[in-house]
């Protein structure tokens, strides 16, 4: 018998999903959010275009390995979400990053599906648990 195969939702999707919940009930739990879109700039670019598009996001401020999504919540407070698909991993620049915010005391999540992020906002005392 051949091993069954299990699709893997990507990592595009599962954010999608994840802004989808976020713009539905960002209003109602007086939060805002962002999305940062670092790989959004690279796709489909190559060669020489590539490095220079990269060169001028850095000087706006890109960061490599910086959280896909932040979450804004009362009293000031920041949450940075990391998305992942079901089996991705953060790269190594992206655990790098994670521990240089961790030093700062900024909630730090790595989340894989919309049921995560709702567990952060129980974490975060933004729903009730």
């Amino acid at each position: 018998m051949g091993k069954t195969r299990i699709k893997v939702i990507s990592e595009d999707i599962v954010q999608q999903q994840i802004v989808a919940y976020l713009t539905t009930v960002s209003r109602k739990l007086g939060i805002a959010f962002f999305a940062v879109p670092n790989e959004a700039a690279m796709k489909g670019r190559e060669g020489k275009s590539r490095f220079a598009l990269i060169a001028y996001l850095k000087k706006m401020g890109l960061i490599a390995g910086a959280q896909d999504i932040v979450i804004l919540y009362k009293g000031g407070h920041a949450a940075l979400l990391e998305v992942k698909s079901a089996v991705g991993k953060q790269s190594p620049t992206q655990m790098e990053y994670e521990t240089w915010v961790r030093r700062t005391d900024t909630p730090y999540f790595l989340v894989r599906s919309v049921e995560n992020v709702e567990t952060v906002f129980r974490v975060l005392g933004i729903i009730e648990k």
